[in-house]
């Protein structure tokens, strides 16, 4: 630093003297005051928890801080000591005025676990405030609320071999039609399947279908095992990771029939020999219709054999 001296006159006197005549500028040496009211409640969807408290400000309580450092344990934190060891949420968010509510909300937490949440604030010198309050400051993450939506298009064909029936329908999500469903509870029944009541009552098709498309894709699979000749009502419904299920899906129904395989036209022509003699046999014993399939199954092996 220099000084000159000027007179009424304008007459302006030398320079000051060269030596001790600097300093350093003082540095920003006022912390952020502590966040005294922080709050955690339970968000409203999966994974997450709402936060709330009074912004503090640069120098104490004047002005307005540069950032914050969150930290959150499922454990309580209490000391500086376990604020500089636990989890940090990473965030971008823009503090405000000293004295201003502030409200964000953490997310992407484990459902069902409770989390102890701890904010202190920084300044533009770095200069970090004291540890929040260490009361009233944790909250469960949000559980899994939302479940998968309902299959609103499956159908069914005739597979093409005896008792098989082809399923489609496009994939629903883990949270409504966001995501990939859990799982798929097929069910199947000789009566119409219509309400929840008649889902539960209906027979569960056993499957082991592991690698779920995601929502909006065509998923395609095959039920097998089944009675040929018979018609069968088809439902599903997807679950989720924590087991809620959508609604049961569109109705849809599929007759099975008798698959004939192929056959030479030598076998051929025996087996309508032996496939007339057979069911004229059962006309004439007055058998069901129904017993059309041992019919031919016993054509068939009578046509395979040497004449």
């Amino acid at each position: 630093i220099a000084v000159e001296a000027k007179d009424e006159a304008n007459n302006q006197g030398d320079l000051s003297n060269t030596t001790g005549n600097f300093a350093m500028a003082q540095v920003d040496v006022t912390k952020p005051s502590a966040i005294t009211n922080l709050s955690a409640t339970t968000g409203d969807t999966e994974g997450k928890i709402n936060l709330s408290w009074t912004a503090v400000g640069d120098d104490a309580n004047s002005g307005t801080a540069s950032s914050y450092v969150v930290k959150y344990s499922t454990n309580p934190i209490t000391t500086q000591v376990q604020f500089d060891s636990v989890n940090t949420y990473t965030q971008s968010w823009s503090p405000l005025g000293n004295g201003q509510s502030e409200s964000y909300t953490l997310s992407g937490l484990v459902g069902g676990t409770t989390y102890y949440i701890a904010i202190e604030a920084k300044d533009e010198a770095n200069n970090q405030g004291d540890l929040s309050n260490t009361t009233g400051n944790f909250a469960m993450a949000q559980t899994d609320v939302t479940k998968p939506s309902t299959i609103t298009n499956l159908s069914a064909t005739t597979g093409d071999i005896e008792g098989k029936i082809n399923l489609t329908w496009s994939a629903v999500g883990d949270d409504a039609n966001s995501g990939t469903a859990s799982s798929y509870v097929v069910k199947y029944s000789t009566s119409e399947i219509k309400d929840n009541d008649q889902f539960n009552a209906a027979s569960t098709y056993e499957h082991s279908w592991d690698i779920l498309l995601g929502a909006g894709q065509t998923e395609n699979r095959t039920l097998s095992g089944l009675v040929a000749e018979t018609t069968y009502y088809i439902s599903i419904k997807a679950e989720d990771n924590v087991g809620g299920s959508g609604g049961i899906s569109s109705p849809t129904a599929i007759q099975l029939r008798f698959i004939f395989p192929s056959m030479s036209p030598v076998v051929a022509a025996k087996l309508v020999i032996a496939l007339g003699f057979v069911t004229s046999f059962c006309a004439i014993a007055k058998f069901p219709v129904v017993l059309l399939k041992s019919a031919w199954l016993f054509a068939s092996s009578f046509a395979s054999m040497a004449i």
